[in-house]
């Protein structure tokens, strides 16, 4: 995973009452807002807190459910599983999920070598 900026989080959250814009965030995480706003769409990120202008306004929470979904994103877990894994996974979900994963590289590894 990719170095955080944290400073920046700090200073962007500063003159807004501790939230930062998706632009920020993207800007942080290094990823694009249209990312951000994929997962908005399949309900695995929320913004805490849509200003009255309509934008999109994250917290210290949030940043760290992305760093969470980026992480699982890296594994090559689903989305879908991701929601799944978020709204009601347990930890025994967590350990299947990541299992079935390591089952997967271990096929490739075998396929490729």
């Amino acid at each position: 995973m990719q170095d955080l900026n944290l400073e920046f989080y700090s200073e962007g959250c500063a003159h807004m009452n501790g939230y930062i814009t998706i632009g920020q965030l993207a800007d942080m995480m290094k990823i694009s807002t249209h990312q951000i706003r994929y997962f908005e769409e399949k309900d695995v990120l929320l913004p805490a807190h849509i200003g009255n202008n309509g934008y999109r306004m994250y917290g210290l929470d949030e940043v760290f459910i992305l760093m969470h979904i980026l992480f699982l994103r890296e594994l090559d877990v689903s989305v879908q599983d991701i929601h799944t894994l978020r709204g009601s996974g347990t930890k025994s979900d967590y350990i299947k999920v990541l299992k079935t994963k390591l089952e997967d590289v271990k096929t490739r590894i075998k396929k490729t070598g």
